[in-house]
């Protein structure tokens, strides 16, 4: 396989199918691990599957894998988005929302405690978000920000600096001496389109690597890497949720999905 590029077969079509995008993610997790599985063993080695089909407004969000509810943490709660990816429904804040709004994952779950994990999320952005160049300047998707460099935190966002105009992925970690960021290439990201983002921590060989849409857009490498605990607030891991002081503003468009895997069983299925 070639390393710089994943496939994601629903994203390649120009028809209406390309926003048919649930389970991409998923198989593109397949291919970055270098795994063989068959169809029925997909789900085989995440540890965490929120799909937006399962939502239900007003409701905890529960994972397909473990179970686990990411709690709604504030008021007016997120809400479903019909057909906002094809056939599929969306995920999204609630017109007007600030702060919290969103969700929290409860301590304990990946990629908490780890080093070696993959996170990855789908979305649909309708406007650009903020031009920062950090994750925590942007509008947050999964993650958080503790505040001060070279502390234990990870993040998501869509955003952007310079040519991205704010359309784009934006991801980074807290590592130790500092902080590491990246984000999509210098092309800005088409509006009302579906769009994948893997963002791999590799603790054993330092990497940190982003892919976009199938294509890895960015990688830094000999980071020495901090286990990562969320201590600016209650512990827990918020999604599509500003709840750290130290970020400013949410996502606002449809998430269809959000998986994250630790790479020890990555390993194990190898």
């Amino acid at each position: 396989m070639n390393k710089h590029s994943l496939t994601f077969p629903l994203l390649s079509k120009r028809s209406s199918a390309r926003k048919n995008v649930l389970f991409c993610l998923l198989l593109s997790l397949v291919a970055l691990a270098g795994i063989q599985l068959q169809a029925q063993n997909l789900t085989e080695g995440l540890a965490s599957q929120w799909l937006s089909d399962d939502y239900i407004s007003g409701s905890n969000w529960v994972d397909r894998i473990s179970g686990v509810a990411a709690v709604t943490d504030g008021a007016p709660t997120p809400v479903v988005v019909a057909n906002a990816f094809g056939v599929h429904n969306g995920v999204q804040r609630n017109t007007g929302t600030t702060g919290n709004g969103g969700f929290l994952i409860p301590t304990g779950n990946p990629p908490s405690g780890v080093t070696n994990y993959t996170i990855a999320v789908v979305i649909q952005a309708a406007t650009g978000g903020p031009s920062g160049s950090s994750y925590y300047s942007d509008d947050i998707i999964f993650g958080y920000d503790v505040a001060g460099t070279g502390q234990p935190d990870w993040g998501i966002s869509w955003g952007g600096s310079s040519s991205l105009v704010g359309q784009g992925i934006v991801a980074g970690i807290g590592r130790a001496g500092g902080d590491s960021g990246l984000q999509t290439s210098s092309t800005a990201l088409a509006l009302y389109a579906t769009h994948a983002a893997v963002f791999q921590i590799n603790g054993s060989s330092g990497t940190e690597t982003l892919f976009v849409d199938g294509l890895q857009v960015g990688q830094n490498t000999g980071l020495t890497m901090l286990v990562p605990a969320n201590y600016n607030g209650n512990g827990k891991i918020p999604l599509l949720s500003s709840m750290n002081s130290t970020i400013a503003t949410a996502f606002t468009g449809p998430l269809a999905e959000v998986a994250s895997i630790p790479m020890r069983r990555l390993a194990a299925l190898r």
